[in-house]
């Protein structure tokens, strides 16, 4: 049925992209070389997770597979499913050639925020994007658009640490988004709500896993 396909691909996802778990991954790196070669050759519904999952461990020539699937995509669909999925390859090289196409023209506008969220989103990949952000920001700017900025702003308290909470303070001091005022402010208390609950809860967490004999 309908329903238990989608809930068949959420499970998926939840176990690869969240679990990491081994034969869910192992699974999407058999399939993705079919799915790229023919689009029938994996049910709707697990095109999206299957096409993620398998950019994780992906290599240069699945990213480049990539680029030539976005090129030639048949519905805008196709084309957003694989472009948001080069901010999930984890190689440092792929990671800088995801952030350079932000860059490009070959994106449109309306995708450059989704995508750098994805790679904040990618422990591989979080910090050399908020360097990119900064480094960048000047080039990058136009091409965030207004009405996404509080996105990229609500994305930015994956960086985790005490130093990128002070450098996104100070940076969009500086540089203003009056669009993302609220957002920023929000993210900010996200980061001292996410700094506190890990000063609370680590230490116990860290004393039930070892006398925990299942771990």
């Amino acid at each position: 049925s309908d329903s238990l396909r989608q809930r068949r691909a959420a499970l998926v996802a939840i176990l690869g992209a969240l679990a990491e778990d081994a034969d869910v991954l192992a699974t999407a790196e058999a399939r993705i070389g079919p799915y790229l070669a023919d689009r029938r050759a994996l049910e709707p519904n697990l095109a999206g997770p299957v096409v993620e999952l398998a950019a994780r461990c992906g290599n240069a020539a699945r990213f480049d597979a990539y680029l030539r699937t976005i090129k030639a995509a048949r519905t805008p669909q196709e084309r957003t499913r694989f472009e948001m999925a080069l901010g999930s390859f984890r190689d440092p090289a792929l990671v800088v050639r995801a952030l350079a196409r932000s860059l490009s023209a070959q994106i449109p506008t309306q995708d450059v925020v989704p995508l750098l969220c994805r790679l904040l989103a990618n422990p591989s990949a979080r910090e050399r994007t908020w360097e990119f952000i900064r480094e960048r920001w000047a080039k990058l700017s136009p091409r965030v658009s207004p009405g996404l900025a509080s996105r990229l702003i609500s994305a930015l308290p994956a960086l985790q640490k005490p130093l990128y909470r002070r450098q996104v303070a100070s940076f969009f001091a500086t540089h203003p988004l009056p669009t993302a005022s609220r957002a920023l402010a929000q993210a900010l208390e996200r980061f001292d709500l996410d700094a506190e609950l890990r000063t609370r809860i680590v230490p116990d967490l860290r004393e039930y896993l070892r006398s925990d004999p299942r771990c």
